[in-house]
């Protein structure tokens, strides 16, 4: 991802964190890190970093994923998701589970 690309996604982000109901595209990729979306992988290329535990639902955590993770950002992944700063996750996770 660019320096231009990051800094687009970084702004499309801010936009929707700080206008709730604001939907937002992020679409500088051309594909995401399968099975991420696109905006999921915008996401974790534009704020994860080697400080920032990411944990990713079972039905999302692969070895392209965690190579493709640590390489571009040095994001450490954490097997609990209380441990994480993000948590990347599928409809099939519960509130209980995030342990909120």
């Amino acid at each position: 991802m660019a320096v231009q690309d990051a800094q687009h996604s970084f702004r499309r982000l801010l936009k929707a964190m700080s206008e709730p109901g604001v939907i937002v595209s992020l679409q500088q990729l051309q594909h995401g890190w399968q099975p991420l979306n696109v905006a999921s992988t915008s996401l974790l290329l534009t704020l994860a970093d080697h400080e920032t535990p990411v944990w990713l639902a079972s039905a999302l955590r692969n070895d392209l994923v965690g190579q493709n993770l640590r390489f571009h950002t040095g994001a450490p992944l954490v097997d609990q998701p209380q441990q994480a700063v993000f948590a990347v996750a599928n409809d099939g996770i519960s509130a209980e589970q995030l342990n909120v």
